[in-house]
């Protein structure tokens, strides 16, 4: 199975990060995923492309625009291209610089091309356009199922597509 992702930045204090890890973990082995796609973002996506390396599971970046990883801190830059190198293959989107609307194509692309989607979410609207919970309605629409996994709540749920 292919599982796309989508993810929020910031996942709280190093205990709910714990947590979603060890539930991506879960996830993953339950679901029997072969690969992977992701954005490679900060936070959440990060925390599945890890654990995809640890548990030798390929997959595949998918990066919004040229210049992306330059809006990353300097501690997750350095895990941005760690993973970018672990990346079985990586597709840079035809964007110029980042932008809301290459972080929406690129959660788009990743749903079209995958499965199923994980969403590391808080069941709230997106703070811009593009964010997670575009990205889950966009999966929702395409009839994918998307497993809900809730950092604020430590919960895991699946979302039934729209009709």
């Amino acid at each position: 199975m292919i599982a796309g992702f989508t993810g929020h930045q910031h996942l709280g204090p190093p205990d709910v990060v714990t947590w979603v890890e060890r539930t991506l973990a879960v996830i993953i082995k339950e679901k029997n995923v072969t690969l992977g796609l992701s954005s490679l973002a900060e936070g959440a996506d990060q925390v599945f492309a890890s654990v995809l390396v640890r548990e030798h599971i390929p997959f595949r970046a998918v990066i919004p625009a040229r210049g992306y990883e330059n809006t990353f801190s300097a501690e997750h830059r350095a895990a941005y291209e760690s993973l970018l190198r672990s990346a079985r293959s990586v597709d840079v989107l035809s964007f110029d610089e980042p932008s809301e609307a290459a972080y929406y194509e690129a959660g788009t692309k990743i749903v079209s091309e995958s499965d199923f989607l994980i969403a590391v979410w808080n069941g709230e609207k997106a703070r811009g356009f593009g964010g997670t919970a575009d990205i889950v309605n966009y999966a929702k629409a395409k009839r994918r199922l998307v497993v809900h996994v809730n950092p604020n709540e430590m919960s895991v749920g699946h979302l039934t597509p729209s009709k």
